[in-house]
């Protein structure tokens, strides 16, 4: 965090300082700051390659807000059409990043949208996308058996 706050004090108009700041809020669970950071950094961006991870990035915020929100269901609604929003505009600018793809089979999976997930899925691992866990594949099979 220090070294984030170092970096905006040289440039409080460039977008990293502000996207490592949310990262770091996340981490620590901290979802709601998280967002205006990663909001901010969203507005200040200016390079395509980098938008491609920070508009995953903000989609896992997003289905994270999801996912804790347990009593207000048009809450989760939205935060889940926020997170879909912003990996298809991720996907969108670079269809071959692996990362929106696992992130986005996940949120799939959170929204009950078994398909769906196995889609993203294997998009990902076409992608080169290893990293998937065995716990996360094994409560997505026990939900929907892997399409063949």
């Amino acid at each position: 965090m220090r070294r984030y706050n170092q970096s905006w004090l040289l440039n409080p108009n460039n977008y990293m300082p502000y996207w490592g700041f949310g990262q770091v809020l996340i981490t620590q669970g901290k979802y709601d700051e998280a967002r205006k950071f990663l909001e901010r950094a969203k507005q200040l961006i200016d390079d395509k390659y980098q938008k491609v991870a920070l508009l995953s990035d903000t989609g896992n915020l997003y289905a994270l807000l999801a996912v804790r929100e347990k009593e207000d269901i048009t809450k989760r609604s939205e935060y889940f059409s926020l997170a879909n929003q912003h990996y298809e505009q991720s996907v969108q600018l670079d269809p071959k990043y692996p990362n929106a793809w696992a992130w986005w089979a996940w949120t799939s999976y959170s929204e009950g949208k078994y398909p769906e997930a196995w889609t993203k899925v294997k998009r990902a691992r076409e992608l080169g996308w290893s990293k998937f866990s065995d716990s996360f594949l094994r409560d997505l099979s026990a939900k929907m058996p892997e399409p063949q």
